[in-house]
Parts: C-alpha cells; sequence; structure tokens
C-alpha cells in the first residue's frame, strides 16, 4: 500500500514544521534572555547564519521551478 499524500497534507505538514521551529526559538530565547542581552550582536549574526538564511535558500530553490 502506498500513501498518495494531498496538497492539504503536504501544506499541514509544513506549517507544523515551521510552527516547532518558532516555539523552539521562543522558549530559547526565554532561557538565555540574560546571555543573549550581553552578546546582542553575535545572537543577530547567529539568526541570519543559522536560522533564517535555510529558509531563504529554500524559498528561492521551490519558487525557481
Amino acid at each position: 500500500f502506498a500513501f498518495q499524500p494531498t496538497l492539504n497534507i503536504i501544506y499541514g505538514i509544513i506549517i507544523l514544521l515551521l510552527a516547532i521551529n518558532i516555539i523552539g526559538l521562543i522558549s530559547s530565547l526565554k532561557t538565555h534572555q540574560s546571555l543573549i542581552k550581553n552578546n546582542l550582536f553575535y545572537f543577530i549574526l547567529y539568526l541570519c547564519a543559522l536560522e533564517i538564511a535555510p529558509y531563504i535558500i529554500l524559498y528561492k530553490v521551490f519558487v525557481s521551478k
């Protein structure tokens, strides 16, 4: 038997993964808030390099096709 995913299921999985990522980011921010305040520049650099850039690259890959 093979499972045939519909477009709604694919969108649901993407939304679920994004929600899990956002919840993890928010909980991490709350946990390490004092450390982030002391090193704000490095935190922004981390977000741009490792958190936001992969989403931008994936977006460009999917939109260009």
